[in-house]
């Protein structure tokens, strides 16, 4: 049973410089204090582990040891000195406490036991929003040094760039990395916090008609033409990202017990998705000789923007893939090749799928994701209730 905080409580006679333990969920942590200054670092020692307790006290004695060290050398005077030396850069770290440059921000962030789970994906993102950090304020600048003005600042430059949904995540992922690192900057208050989400201006894709899929196909002539067309026809079979359709491999695909296994590269989540008979018909006319390849469309998985070549043969075809929501903004996307994802989950909904199965075909992470992709077609709506009896 786990002792309480009082009792796992582990002072030297050394004084306050010295430590103490205290357990935070399973893990020991080192406080000590310094000219009035309170210091926590977690000696990353939990309690289940061999000999933790001792471990832990070994830990906060190796973090305490430059305090002990700068009080006999009087650590003012030893620091005014400015001397270059191995001794003076340790001690003056711990002097700075834990506080920590914007550069050192994403290291920190990544190894934190308080930040959210996250995949691998989703932690680029935060390593790029502080890299973008870094640029705005010099990657030597504390962390604690960004005041409210300069948050706000920074929110207003890149608001004129990014959609209103995209600025909201964004400045939510900045506040979420000072709250995990608070602690360690001694910040009372997270200046991201005050800063006002914007209304969301996101436009849902639209799922194409099927005059505009029979479009599409149709002019999957030229150079990669028929790959185009089976890329077209996985979209439209599995609801997958563009990029996931292309990258696919024959290992992934289990013809006899019609399934496709695979991994999001998005999200990283493991899906399994049913052969629907379109998508089985087009495979199986694919000769044996190129089954032994290892992706399903060679050339395609080999392009460095599947996007672009799919967004030139909408526009060709005569869809438009992109609208303007507001005056002095980007254009967002309308009609592209991610449209075969709400066309795929429309599909499903009106099939009567349940919603949690959809999901798990598409990885979404929430139900909510899953309707923003859903659009019910009138004619799906009439015989709904036509099917129903109701007149």
């Amino acid at each position: 049973m786990a002792e309480s905080n009082e009792t796992m409580e582990s002072r030297t006679r050394r004084g306050n410089r010295s430590g103490s333990l205290r357990l935070r969920g399973l893990t020991f942590w080192a406080r000590w204090k310094y000219k009035g200054q309170v210091f926590e670092r977690s000696t990353g020692v939990k309690i289940g582990m061999p000999k933790a307790r001792e471990k832990a006290v070994k830990k906060m004695d190796e973090l305490t040891a430059p305090y002990r060290l700068a009080n006999e050398l009087d650590l003012q005077t030893f620091m005014a000195t400015k001397l270059k030396t191995l001794g003076e850069a340790v001690i003056e770290a711990h002097v700075r406490g834990t506080e920590l440059t914007l550069g050192e921000a994403y290291g920190a962030f990544a190894k934190s036991p308080r930040r959210r789970q996250l995949k691998k994906p989703s932690l680029e993102q935060y390593a790029m929003i502080l890299d973008s950090l870094c640029k705005q304020f010099g990657k030597d600048t504390l962390m604690n040094r960004i005041s409210r003005n300069a948050a706000n600042e920074y929110a207003e430059i890149i608001g004129e760039r990014l959609s209103n949904l995209t600025f909201n995540n964004y400045i939510a992922k900045i506040a979420h990395v000072w709250d995990v690192l608070a602690t360690q900057n001694k910040m009372q208050v997270n200046p991201w916090r005050g800063i006002v989400y914007k209304s969301d201006d996101s436009i849902s894709r639209e799922p194409l008609t099927d005059e505009e899929i029979r479009k599409i196909k149709e002019l999957t002539g030229g150079e990669h033409g028929q790959e185009k067309l089976l890329l077209i026809i996985i979209g439209e079979n599995t609801g997958m990202r563009i990029g996931d359709c292309a990258a696919l491999k024959w290992q992934d695909i289990d013809i006899q017990n019609n399934i496709i296994r695979v991994k999001t590269e998005k999200t990283g989540k493991k899906v399994a998705i049913p052969i629907l008979k379109k998508l089985r018909e087009a495979l199986l006319q694919i000769p044996e000789d190129r089954r032994n390849e290892t992706y399903v469309l060679p050339e395609l998985s080999q392009l460095e923007d599947v996007s672009q070549l799919m967004a030139e043969h909408f526009r060709i075809a005569g869809i438009e893939t992109s609208v303007k929501v507001k005056e002095g903004h980007k254009k967002r996307p309308y009609k592209t090749f991610h449209s075969l994802r709400s066309n795929f989950v429309t599909m499903c909904a009106e099939a009567g799928i349940p919603l949690e199965i959809v999901q798990q075909i598409t990885g979404h992470t929430t139900q909510k994701m899953v309707k923003h992709y859903m659009h019910i077609r009138e004619a799906a709506i009439k015989a709904a209730f036509a099917n129903a009896g109701v007149e």
